[in-house]
């Protein structure tokens, strides 16, 4: 038993509130602390979802998340989780076959390219991660957002 003499009235029994500022676009020194596998909302695919603590240069401590489309209804976007976690397995230095569990992604540091994005469902940014590397050498570029683009009609040649 401890006797703590802990005057209760004395503490706001409030949550604090903290306001997070947007992790600035650059390039950040990061290790994946987790990964799982969910299901998608829609509950016709999954995705690996992958955390990351920020190391440096800035905002230390910070996480971020990355998801990459496993299972998904659109090849193109399993294809591009694909490049994106083979590209993560070479920045931590796996260079083997295969890749057994996502556990081995863990704990090396590696690069991550943040950027911020306009969420069309809120309307507001929000930081991303667009590209990895190695650490201390990002090499990859950020990969194309999966989002259908428009068929644009041309004119034909003789309509001026």
């Amino acid at each position: 038993m401890a006797a703590l003499n802990f005057k209760i009235e004395t503490v706001s029994a409030e949550p604090e509130k903290r306001e997070f500022e947007m992790v600035a676009e650059g390039r950040y020194e990061a290790i994946i602390t987790d990964s799982q596998v969910k299901q998608t909302k829609a509950g016709n695919g999954s995705y690996l979802e992958l955390t990351f603590d920020i190391l440096g240069p800035t905002h230390a401590g910070r996480k971020m998340w990355s998801r990459l489309n496993i299972e998904n209804q659109s090849e193109q976007a399993m294809k591009i989780a694909r490049r994106q976690l083979s590209i993560i397995c070479r920045a931590v230095g796996l260079n083997s076959e295969e890749l057994g569990d996502s556990d081995e992604l863990h704990g090396v540091p590696l690069e991550i390219v943040v950027e911020h994005r306009l969420n069309k469902m809120s309307n507001e940014k929000r930081a991303e991660i667009v590209g990895y590397g190695a650490a201390g050498d990002v090499g990859a570029a950020p990969e194309p957002r999966v989002a259908a683009q428009p068929a644009v009609a041309s004119k034909p040649v003789w309509k001026k």
